[in-house]
């Protein structure tokens, strides 16, 4: 294991972390750690978890919007083709780096200024464009930031999580009670994967989703996948 939930509380800053948000794995085997009460990402390797390699941010720092090493409320993080995504949600920002740590780029502007939106959570398509899910819309913006479409949802529930298939060439978005199928270009094919208590007895509301390369979706309520 790492760290304690409860680190904050025992005043122990030595802990690696006290609320793990998102995790993500690259491809040489590191470990991306985001601990969204600290606003920094610890990286580890999986071979040697209890230590730390290095980290993005500053415990006890609020990093603002040109901030390269610093976040205010990042809510996400995920790994694509040896690139880190973290969506810095404080600052309506998302920021690139490199495996090492590296600030590579900062995409910001797509959310309208005074805009009470908020980044929920991104990822990355087969056409390399930015998928970004917010708390009303979905965001496609390409790799220099332009802003290529933005759609208003009527979300059936909270928002939690996009994902990609396999491939890349579909968008899953997870809400609480349910799992919308999107295509590339924000058009709504399904949704699935409802939660009814006649089917679903034990599972109040979905928390997180994940797929293999197989194209298997997971779904967690934080207790049962």
């Amino acid at each position: 294991y790492l760290g304690f939930l409860n680190a904050d509380e025992m005043k122990d800053i030595s802990e690696p972390f006290t609320f793990a948000k998102s995790v993500g794995i690259s491809t040489d085997n590191r470990i991306y750690m985001l601990d969204s009460t600290r606003h920094l990402v610890h990286i580890y390797e999986i071979d040697n978890i209890t230590g730390i390699i290095t980290s993005i941010g500053q415990w006890g720092k609020l990093g603002g919007l040109t901030d390269r090493q610093g976040f205010y409320k990042p809510n996400q993080l995920f790994v694509h083709n040896d690139k880190v995504y973290i969506c810095d949600t404080g600052n309506k920002a998302i920021k690139k780096y490199n495996l090492q740590g590296n600030w590579e780029s900062t995409y910001t502007d797509f959310i309208p200024e005074g805009s009470t939106d908020k980044i929920i959570s991104a990822c990355v398509d087969k056409e390399n464009n930015i998928q970004i899910l917010t708390s009303t819309n979905l965001i496609k913006i390409d790799n220099t930031g332009k802003v290529l479409k933005t759609t208003i949802f009527n979300f059936p529930s909270i928002p939690i999580k996009i994902i990609t298939n396999y491939d890349g060439g579909l968008l899953y978005i997870c809400c609480e009670n349910q799992v919308l199928r999107v295509t590339l270009n924000h058009e709504l094919t399904n949704s699935f994967a409802k939660l009814e208590k006649e089917i679903y007895p034990d599972i109040a509301r979905y928390t997180s989703i994940a797929s293999d390369t197989r194209g298997v979706l997971y779904l967690t309520d934080g207790k049962v996948i």
